[in-house]
């Protein structure tokens, strides 16, 4: 198994399947608003929340679209508030099926630590 977190893998949906047949992609959705003050604090991200939601909606949409060429089985859509903060047990127990893989006393440890912080 091989896992890698760029936020850009959606863009390339078509290729990564072209790439690996077999491969299940994992698409995290963050708020918009979460997602634009992020990127007003950045040097090269959009200077005014309101378009940091556009570049974040133009985001979105091209995401879609790439995904739309990847079988529906293959793709497992997750939103970063359910899993740290509105529905994290079933959201990760969601994930855990997706993957085939079995909830294991490590993961829990890890993944509280890490939702316990905010993220």
């Amino acid at each position: 198994m091989w896992m890698e977190m760029a936020p850009l893998n959606a863009d390339a949906a078509e290729v990564l399947l072209m790439l690996v047949p077999t491969m299940r992609l994992i698409y995290t959705v963050r708020d918009g608003r979460d997602v634009a003050c992020s990127l007003a604090r950045l040097p090269w991200g959009p200077r005014t929340i309101e378009e940091g939601i556009l570049y974040w909606a133009n985001r979105l949409r091209h995401c879609e679209r790439e995904l739309n060429g990847v079988p529906q089985n293959q793709v497992h859509t997750i939103y970063l508030e359910q899993l740290v903060l509105n529905d994290r047990d079933e959201s990760f127990d969601r994930l855990l099926r997706f993957l085939s893989l079995e909830r294991e006393e490590s993961m829990r440890g890890s993944y509280s630590a890490w939702s316990d912080r905010g993220w």
